[in-house]
């Protein structure tokens, strides 16, 4: 199957660049013949599924997952210097069909998502995540491109988490201006949108993130909520 059938199967790549990046540092001199959950076991489920569409995508493996020579040829270059040179000529070979004859020099992040949405297979929040992942990429490879290209997600609406307390209070207006505010995304991580019991917010987890890792985290937040909690109760007169 050409490389060309298969990307229109496969959407852009929306896992976060170090997770990619630490996988070929994994296999350098020692490629698999072939790409499943038995040598992603470390990985999440979700990591593990962004990076199988990944390598599809970039046609380092073919629908069953099966190894490509490409594959092999970046793994042999990565940490050495042929890295930016060949990642450079892979990138611009891997994106053509969806940049086009963009200039990258003087683009917007506009002009770029727009491009990603016609041609990339992804929409939504997914959009921004693919922008990272591919500027990222050029940005290790040393591609030079537009200082506009700077990917920001705005800031959840109602989360709280921009109103300060006492002293540092802000009004009604003031958080409305937060809110409209644009922030940058933390690298390697993906949203999570809570709306729990009359709680509305988001937050960041690393891409890689594990179960065992995330009952850690519940069992801490717990532990700090309950110290909170145990602070504020209004002392026993004596």
């Amino acid at each position: 199957m050409s490389n060309d059938t298969q990307e229109k199967k496969q959407p852009a790549p929306y896992i976060s660049w170090k997770t990619f990046t630490a996988f070929i540092a994994g296999i350098h001199g020692k490629v698999p013949a072939q790409v499943d959950a038995s040598i992603l076991r470390n990985m999440s489920g979700t990591a593990r599924s962004q990076l199988l569409s990944t390598l599809k995508f970039l046609g380092l493996v073919d629908p069953d997952g099966i190894t490509q020579d490409t594959l092999k040829k970046i793994a042999d270059c990565y940490n050495t210097d042929r890295w930016k040179p060949m990642l450079a000529e892979f990138l611009g070979n891997s994106y053509r069909r969806i940049v086009g004859d963009l200039d990258l020099a003087s683009a917007t992040p506009a002009m770029l998502r727009e491009r990603f949405r016609n041609n990339g297979g992804v929409d939504g929040g997914t959009i921004d995540s693919a922008l990272r992942f591919y500027l990222s990429a050029l940005r290790d490879a040393g591609v030079q491109f537009s200082d506009h290209l700077v990917i920001r997600q705005r800031a959840p609406k109602g989360t709280g988490t921009r109103v300060r307390r006492g002293n540092g209070a802000k009004t009604k207006s003031e958080t409305a201006d937060a809110e409209d505010e644009e922030i940058e995304v933390p690298d390697d991580t993906f949203k999570v949108t809570l709306d729990i019991l009359g709680m509305a917010g988001s937050v960041y987890l690393p891409e890689d993130v594990t179960q065992e890792q995330w009952d850690a985290i519940s069992g801490y937040v717990k532990m700090v909520i309950g110290y909170r909690q145990q602070a504020q109760r209004p002392k026993a007169s004596s």
